[in-house]
């Protein structure tokens, strides 16, 4: 198996992971900062699903 066999959604949801430093991070610093490094990685994770998704319409290559 390589790297391209993996589907970039898996990628993401592997990405997920990163919330266990933040958990670290949080314990540290004041819940305040945890909560916007939290919704920081949450942001950027939908943003790479999203961006990741396929696209309304297809691929119509017809050249319509």
């Amino acid at each position: 198996m390589t790297l391209k066999d993996i589907e970039p959604r898996w990628v993401i949801l592997i990405g997920m992971l990163a919330v266990l430093p933040i958990a670290v991070y949080g314990a540290g610093r004041s819940g305040m900062a945890a909560a916007f490094a939290f919704v920081n990685l949450i942001l950027v994770i939908v943003a790479l699903y999203v961006a990741m998704g396929p696209v309304a319409g297809g691929h119509d290559h017809t050249g319509a």
